[in-house]
């Protein structure tokens, strides 16, 4: 959580996200030190973040993570991702890590401004394909109709090869 309108996910190497931490957090230090009434919104961070991934490549040094961003301010909703070498791009639909191939297929199937099956059978379906996967551990969803942003579930699987 960065501030109270955005939210970051990562998947890939933890050190490296913790390095990305320390950079919103100074970040959002610096805006809030204006005291001016005004933050940055979801698509300025989602900016800053494929600059500071972009700037890492160029010195051969990337970061190894796969960043989504996500966020709510003056009534818009803001979803983006950006990867190691610096390529963002927004949608409607994200995930990352393993997700990102197994689920983003099927959600865009599912989804098509309103969901066109019901989000739990769909749910569902997609938590059943991705425990099957030996990379799968464990998932969180998280949202808000505003800020603040909250993750609302964390789970951790335990891992069974049965059908």
């Amino acid at each position: 959580k960065v501030g109270d309108f955005t939210s970051v996910v990562a998947s890939g190497d933890y050190a490296d996200f913790q390095k990305i931490q320390s950079y919103l957090e100074e970040l959002r230090v610096a805006d809030d030190i204006y005291e001016d009434g005004i933050s940055l919104d979801p698509s300025e961070y989602h900016k800053y973040l494929g600059r500071v991934m972009y700037n890492r490549r160029n010195k051969m040094d990337p970061l190894w993570n796969f960043l989504v961003v996500a966020g709510f301010k003056n009534g818009k909703s803001f979803l983006g991702c950006v990867d190691l070498v610096g390529t963002t791009y927004e949608d409607s639909i994200m995930a990352s890590g393993y997700g990102t191939y197994i689920a983003v297929p099927l959600l865009r199937k599912g989804y098509r401004e309103v969901w066109v099956f019901p989000v739990f059978e769909l749910h569902g379906l997609l938590v059943r394909l991705l425990t099957f996967s030996a990379k799968f551990l464990g998932y969180e969803r998280g949202g808000g109709q505003g800020p603040p942003l909250n993750v609302h579930e964390s789970f951790v699987f335990k891992k069974h090869y049965s059908l």
